[in-house]
C-alpha cells in the first residue's frame, strides 16, 4: 500500500494543487504501467498447485471454488472483466484437480465474459478450444505447465483485444477468488502453516495498491475504491506475519469475499 506522508507548515502557504487531467479524480495522478516487469498478474498455476499439494489444501481448495455461487454474465465491460477473473482464479484452482467437465464448464464462463468485454479473435477462439481440450481427461502435469508458460500470451491476447485497461480488473477478480478459496481451505482444514507462504506476495499488492491510487479513481466507483484501499493495506499487513494466524487467515478470506461481492 502506498503510503502518503503530509506535511504541514504554518510559515510558508501550502502550494497550489495541480489541475485535474480532464476525466480523472481530482488528486489522482494518471501515470500507471498496466503490465509491469516481474509483476504475476495471474496465478501461476504450477506454483499454486504446488503449494496448495505441499499445504495439503488441493482437496479443500477445489471443494471450495465448486461452491462458488455464479454470477449472472453482465455487458458492462469493468464488472464483466472482474468477474472473468473472478472465474479466472476459480479455474487456476481447479484444471488438474477437478473433474474435467466442471473445469471445462468453467472455462466456457471465462469465454462468456470475454465475449462481454469484447475480447474476440484469437483470445476467444484459444479459449474455446481449451473448453474443448478440458473436457478429454486429466491434464498430465506437463500439459499444466504448457498453460501456466501461455499465461503471458494470453494476457497480450487480452491486452490486444479488449485494452489495457481491463488487464488490472482480471487480475484483481482472479487473484482476490484464488485468496479467498485458500483461505477458506485453510480454515476447513485448520492447516494455517502456508499462509505467509501462499498470501505474502508484495509485487501483486503494490500493483493493486498504484493501480486505486492512480487510475482506479476514474473506474471503480467511490462505494468500492474505499474498501479496496483499506482491505489492500490490511491484507499487507495480515500475510507480512509469518506465520498467519488463524485469525489473519479468515480476515483475509472475509475481504476478499467482501471485495467480490461488490463486483
Amino acid at each position: 500500500m502506498i503510503f502518503l506522508l503530509l506535511a504541514c507548515s504554518v510559515e510558508e502557504p501550502e502550494p497550489p494543487e495541480p489541475a485535474p487531467v480532464e476525466g480523472s479524480a481530482p488528486g489522482r495522478e494518471m501515470a500507471f504501467e498496466y503490465r509491469p516487469e516481474g509483476v504475476e498478474l495471474v496465478p501461476s498455476l504450477v506454483e499454486l498447485h504446488a503449494a496448495m499439494t505441499a499445504a495439503g489444501l488441493q482437496e479443500a481448495a477445489v471443494v471450495r471454488a465448486r461452491a462458488v455461487e455464479h454470477k449472472p454474465d453482465v455487458v458492462v465491460a469493468n464488472i464483466a472483466a472482474a468477474r472473468t477473473g473472478a472465474e479466472i482464479g476459480a479455474f487456476a484452482i481447479e484444471v488438474g484437480v477437478a473433474d474435467p467437465d466442471l473445469v471445462a464448464e468453467r472455462m466456457a464462463r471465462i469465454q462468456t465474459g470475454l465475449d462481454a468485454i469484447k475480447v474476440d479473435g484469437p483470445a476467444s477462439a484459444a479459449a474455446q478450444d481449451m473448453e474443448a481440450f478440458l473436457r478429454t481427461g486429466p491434464l498430465p502435469e506437463e500439459v499444466l505447465a504448457r498453460l501456466d508458460n501461455g499465461r503471458m500470451h494470453a494476457l497480450d491476447l487480452v491486452e490486444d483485444h479488449g485494452g489495457e485497461e481491463i488487464i488490472p480488473l482480471m487480475a484483481a477478480g482472479a487473484w482476490l477468488q484464488a485468496f479467498a478459496l485458500l483461505a477458506g481451505a485453510m480454515e476447513d482444514t485448520e492447516r494455517y502453516e502456508a499462509g505467509h507462504a501462499l498470501f505474502h506476495k508484495p509485487p501483486i499488492g503494490d500493483y493493486f495498491a498504484t493501480y486505486a491510487a492512480t487510475v482506479g479513481g476514474d473506474v471503480i466507483p467511490s462505494g468500492v475504491l474505499e474498501p479496496l484501499e483499506m482491505n489492500l493495506q490490511l491484507m499487507k499487513t495480515y500475510t507480512a506475519s509469518d506465520p498467519m494466524s488463524p485469525e489473519q487467515v479468515r480476515a483475509m478470506r472475509e475481504a476478499c469475499e467482501g471485495l467480490l461481492g461488490m463486483l
